[in-house]
């Protein structure tokens, strides 16, 4: 196969079978659970895996209102970014 073929392949391949996302979050009345793969070689495996029950009214999910109830309670109960720095990366929640 020709480089020019391969990279057209390759291309194509890539339409076709787009990069699934790495980081998967639920959102629930109740908490969140967030979930993070990574790869290990051409597998893709469970790199970490968090959740967390909230109190009630922190979080209402919805489509046409604001999801945080309670934004102070929902800062003071999620843990310290260095604490959850497995699953939820170095960025911190705003």
């Amino acid at each position: 196969m020709s480089t020019a073929a391969a990279t057209a392949a390759r291309a194509w391949r890539t339409l076709r079978e787009p990069e699934r996302p790495q980081v998967a979050v639920e959102v629930r009345p109740g908490g969140i659970g967030v979930v993070r793969l990574r790869k290990e070689g051409r597998l893709t495996v469970l790199g970490a895996a968090a959740s967390m029950d909230l109190p009630p009214d922190v979080i209402r999910p919805s489509l046409t209102q604001p999801n945080l109830g309670d934004r102070e309670r929902f800062r003071t109960v999620l843990p310290a970014p260095s604490n959850g720095r497995e699953c939820w990366g170095e960025r911190r929640w705003r």
